[in-house]
């Protein structure tokens, strides 16, 4: 009888340790989303990024060490200057236009200039720039944690609120 009680235990513990550890699998496995251009909920861009833009955060979170999927929507004349990243940037354009060029000074006549349905993929660590001639939609895509760094740290907007202050 208690060899059967011993083991009844041991069977009501595994049984609650699976469940626990069956919710904690469930909860890092992604849901299944779908978002419609129309629903798509933009908020100011967070103080990093030159004033003017837009996020719509659509999945994951690019603070953490977990996949993200976001988009930025930039005025025309919008510029962003020469930073470099973290981690690798996938950059989709989804509408507009976009220049983009390689190093560590805005140099139009090195650009190139992306379209709807353009990608371009930046490796980490790769001073690049950015401006854009019209309303402008891209989506990125990566592993975070994502972090934006300016070559010239008089260009990082976050310096100018804290020299303003």
């Amino acid at each position: 009888m208690e060899c059967d009680m011993r083991t009844k235990r041991r069977i009501a513990l595994a049984f609650v340790a699976s469940i626990a550890l069956l919710s904690q699998v469930d909860a890092a496995v992604p849901r299944y989303t779908l978002i419609a251009a129309e629903s798509i909920r933009w908020s100011n861009a967070p103080s990093i990024l030159p004033a003017g833009a837009k996020m719509a955060l659509l999945s994951g979170n690019p603070l953490r060490e977990s996949a993200y999927v976001l988009r930025l929507k930039l005025p025309g004349g919008y510029m962003l200057p020469a930073h470099t990243q973290t981690n690798d940037e996938n950059v989709t354009v989804i509408s507009g236009r976009i220049h983009v060029g390689m190093g560590i000074k805005l140099d139009q006549a090195r650009a190139e200039t992306l379209t709807a349905g353009a990608f371009v993929l930046i490796p980490r660590d790769t001073p690049h720039y950015a401006w854009t001639s019209a309303e402008t939609i891209i989506q990125l895509h990566g592993i975070g944690p994502m972090n934006l760094n300016y070559v010239d740290q008089s260009d990082d907007p976050r310096r100018a609120k804290v020299v303003s202050d």
